[in-house]
């Protein structure tokens, strides 16, 4: 029978690709993403025309319609990538030298050499994971952001009513413009990873 911890192990386990210590991860997955984000919140707040957050081709229906087909492409290629028969996915190029992943073998914690087989499932698993997240919050937000609209006209009556609303859902846009941009980031870099990276001589 599993333990918590074990099961806590494999449930938190799509995300480990955050954890691996090299100086482009937290540009990918934080810096890059953040900036996106705040940017397009702060455009969508002093658009002329506000674009309706869940309406029929809405911002949240808008990004859906790219999202939904994500997770298929990134399993497929995670199941490429861990099964593909090539030397080269076992090594890593020169500058990924001495990256190590924790990793649970047998019951027990080990560290191991970092490889860009290893590199690149983690990769494809946290972009699958993230567009999962997308669609659930996106989902969410369908389902309870006009109750939320209408809570805050009772808490907030008169004109700032309208400016309550709006910085609402721009908090709604960062939150998935945020979420967006790391699987834009990160899939561009896993694609150049894949086309370039992977087959380049570490002496050049």
């Amino acid at each position: 029978m599993r333990t918590f911890e074990a099961m806590k192990y494999e449930l938190k386990r799509w995300k480990v690709f955050q954890s691996i210590k090299h100086k482009h991860i937290p540009y990918l997955t934080l810096w890059y993403p953040l900036c996106v984000s705040v940017f397009f919140s702060i455009a969508y707040l002093f658009w002329p025309t506000m674009l309706s957050i869940t309406d029929d081709n809405g911002f949240i229906d808008k990004i859906n319609n790219i999202v939904l087909i994500l997770p298929a492409f990134f399993l497929a290629a995670l199941a490429a990538i861990a099964t593909f028969n090539r030397s080269e996915l076992d090594i890593l190029p020169e500058d990924y030298d001495h990256l190590e992943m924790e990793m649970r073998v047998k019951g027990k914690m080990m560290v191991l050499p970092l490889t860009s087989r290893m590199f690149l499932t983690s990769l494809f698993s946290y972009l699958t994971g993230i567009s999962f997240i997308i669609l659930l919050f996106s989902s969410i937000v369908s389902l309870f952001w006009p109750g939320v609209h209408k809570i805050i006209a009772l808490l907030v009556p008169g004109t700032p009513t309208l400016i309550a609303k709006e910085i609402a859902d721009g908090i709604v846009v960062f939150f998935i413009t945020l979420l967006f941009s790391r699987v834009i980031f990160c899939g561009a870099y896993g694609l150049y990873f894949l086309s370039e990276k992977i087959l380049r001589p570490n002496d050049v």
